[in-house]
């Protein structure tokens, strides 16, 4: 996605973003009893189970549980009870994009994937200049802290730079790209008031490594991402306290048998979480499959990437000053292949990577949108699974990948008509 600091965007100009949250239900927290569902488990799955949800919290898991006092029971037959999807990489939808958004854009991306399975993201922030980021992340932060469980919740902060490589932009803004810097990125950090869980960077820039300790001492996972570096310097990284790579593949040093490159050290250093968009215009299969073979499964997480063109009709638009088209689940810029964003749900992503390798246990497919997410950025002692005591972030998901119902810690945010 390409952020230009010009102007706040139009978002009025793109069409029906108003009329795409039919069958959001708002639903008083109360028990409820989720019975006959075959419940995914981190380590196996429980077929012909219930899942009890009490004070917004996990509080059984079995078979023939007992229906408790006033509880709402949802018949869970024919769904799997899965653990909500954790989204750590997502600009925007419904017309909006988190870096230009007030709350009620906030509540209009939560509620819209909260539709496909979402329960938990991390508001994703690209490169602006200084004073534009500090604006954003400050009201990422008053949203999180606000969060009136009317959809998603707002896990935390993903900066994705600003201090980027050049040379990898992707769609991101060159013009605001810079070295890394300590004291400005501690003033994110103030500003965030601990919800920047996550900074994208390139490892290769200079500072960036003095700048990857900083934020492993303060608790924030850094991520190579539109970066040019080899596969030395990403070794360097990894020994400074780098953990994660950002949309593996794209806007990156590809893989050379004579430098591995960015690409090669995300594939083999097992430390290494890394970042798919299994859309299959981001990342073919066949490359997607290369991945999947060599990381440890537990490893790989899915994220959309998307942008404000998520949930809005195919056709012509004005982005960010920028003509794209969107077309058969792609954001492009007009006229050209490049991709500008996605339109990816975490659904979807599922469901493709059940259809491209259905030899890969559906648990574990899961899990990379769920539990795999939120042990890379740290918060899998609340988030990502279904386990007594856990965050009831919980979604029933039918024979055909399509979500029926999403709740996000004890409250129904959506259920399908």
């Amino acid at each position: 996605m390409r952020i230009t600091p010009e102007s706040r965007p139009r978002w009025r100009s793109w069409p029906a973003a108003s009329n795409i949250y039919k069958g959001i239900i708002i639903v008083a927290r109360g028990d409820v009893l989720f019975k006959n569902g075959a419940v995914v488990l981190a380590d196996t799955v429980l077929f012909k189970s219930d899942v009890l949800v009490k004070e917004g919290k996990i509080a059984e898991v079995g078979t023939d549980l007992r229906v408790p006092r006033g509880a709402e029971v949802i018949d869970s037959t024919g769904h799997h009870i899965s653990p909500g999807f954790i989204d750590i990489h997502i600009h925007g939808a419904a017309g909006h994009m988190f870096e230009f958004s007030d709350a009620e854009g906030y509540g209009a991306i939560a509620s819209t994937i909260a539709r496909h399975g979402t329960t938990g993201f991390l508001a994703t922030l690209a490169v602006l200049p200084h004073e534009g980021t500090l604006s954003a992340v400050k009201t990422a932060m008053e949203f999180a802290r606000a969060d009136e469980g009317n959809g998603a919740k707002c896990v935390g902060i993903h900066l994705e730079g600003p201090y980027l490589s050049p040379e990898m932009p992707g769609a991101q803004n060159v013009m605001a790209m810079r070295g890394a810097d300590i004291r400005e990125a501690n003033e994110y950090l103030r500003a965030a008031d601990g919800m920047i869980k996550l900074m994208t960077l390139a490892p290769e820039i200079e500072g960036a490594l003095e700048l990857i300790a900083e934020l492993r001492r303060r608790g924030v996972v850094s991520a190579a991402g539109h970066s040019n570096a080899t596969f030395e310097q990403m070794r360097q990284a990894v020994q400074a306290g780098l953990t994660h790579t950002s949309h593996t593949y794209n806007a990156m040093r590809p893989l050379h048998h004579r430098e591995p490159g960015t690409v090669g050290a995300a594939l083999v250093m097992d430390l290494l979480s890394s970042e798919l968009i299994a859309d299959g215009h981001h990342v073919a299969p066949a490359a997607a499959d290369v991945l999947l073979r060599c990381k440890p499964r537990d490893k790989v997480v899915l994220i959309t990437d998307a942008v404000a063109a998520l949930g809005l009709p195919e056709g012509d638009h004005d982005f960010l000053g920028m003509p794209v088209a969107v077309k058969g689940g792609a954001v492009r810029l007009k006229g050209s292949q490049n991709l500008a964003g996605s339109v990816l749900t975490q659904d979807v992503a599922i469901r493709n990577l059940f259809t491209w390798f259905p030899k890969i246990p559906l648990r574990e497919i899961f899990l990379m949108a769920s539990l795999n997410p939120a042990k890379a950025i740290g918060i899998e002692q609340r988030k990502g699974q279904i386990a007594e005591g856990k965050d009831a972030d919980i979604i029933l998901v039918d024979e055909h990948f399509e979500v029926s119902l999403t709740m996000v810690e004890g409250r129904i945010v959506y259920r399908r008509q």
